[in-house]
């Protein structure tokens, strides 16, 4: 009995690692929301590299030419809720940096396999087939 319920264990076990191979992390890094082409059932996170350039605009705009009373400014500002807003924007940059993304648009596999293009059938066709053959 204790060998068949390992058994059963064991078959389960490697049957969720199979299908966890088979559904790999997706992330898509762009400037904006061109978008992207894949599968209606690609599940993907979306990194857009734009939002802190905007937030950045936000920001500044309307600012006082007295270099003081700007700072003073930005400071209210940042007490906001646009400070979460910039951390939030900040996130992809940092992730694209230490994935060492190089150009975008980019889909990146794993957070190891990077594809620069928008087709992330594509990149997930040649990401099958490297791993087919290792």
């Amino acid at each position: 009995m204790i060998k068949q319920a390992t058994l059963i264990i064991g078959i389960l076990l490697s049957w969720v690692v199979c299908a966890q191979a088979q559904t790999p992390r997706i992330d898509l890094f762009e400037a904006g929301n061109a978008g992207f082409r894949m599968s209606a059932d690609t599940v993907a996170t979306h990194h857009d590299l734009n939002a802190l350039i905007e937030l950045e605009q936000v920001t500044s705009k309307g600012l006082s030419n007295n270099k003081v009373i700007a700072q003073q400014q930005v400071s209210e500002r940042l007490n906001s809720a646009l400070r979460k807003r910039i951390i939030t924007a900040s996130e992809p940059h940092i992730v694209a940096h230490r994935l060492q993304i190089k150009f975008i648009p980019a889909v990146v596999i794993d957070r190891r396999y990077v594809y620069y293009g928008r087709d992330v059938n594509k990149a997930l066709e040649l990401w099958r087939s490297f791993h087919a053959q290792s």
